[in-house]
């Protein structure tokens, strides 16, 4: 799949937005609930994802279309696979500020993933908590 930002670059603070997605799918590296990361360019002042296919669409598109209904056991398989890859996110120090329906997606085989990164972040707390928590004695 192929995805193009919704606007041209204009400028170096514009870049900087729109990479933040690149940069975060590169640090996740391969993992079987975040969408895979392929490659990504610049054509034009438009900044393109190269990522996995997924052709079921999202979690909402199933639902809407009457192929994926959510009884209790899905709905739980659902959650844990969700928790399994934001522990992912959060153990490689990044926070995904848009998990929502839209973004979820099953593969075929029946793995939830987590896609559109384009509003995670860098947790700018990681380093702060580990030092925090790992240093010293109270006394």
């Amino acid at each position: 799949a192929v995805k193009a930002t919704r606007r041209k670059i204009r400028g170096e603070s514009d870049m900087q937005n729109v990479l933040r997605e690149v940069y975060a799918l590169a640090a996740l590296g391969d993992n079987r609930h975040v969408v895979r990361y392929y490659s990504a360019w610049v054509e034009e002042s438009v900044l393109y994802i190269q990522t996995e296919y997924l052709p079921g669409g999202s979690i909402v598109d199933g639902w809407r279309s009457g192929t994926l209904k959510f009884d209790e056991h899905e709905l739980r398989e659902l959650i844990f696979q969700l928790a399994v890859g934001l522990n992912h996110f959060h153990t490689n120090g990044l926070v995904h500020l848009d998990i929502k329906p839209e973004n979820l997606f099953l593969t075929t085989s029946g793995i939830y993933k987590i896609g559109d990164l384009g509003l995670t972040t860098f947790n700018e707390f990681a380093d702060v908590q580990e030092r925090t928590f790992s240093s010293g004695d109270l006394s």
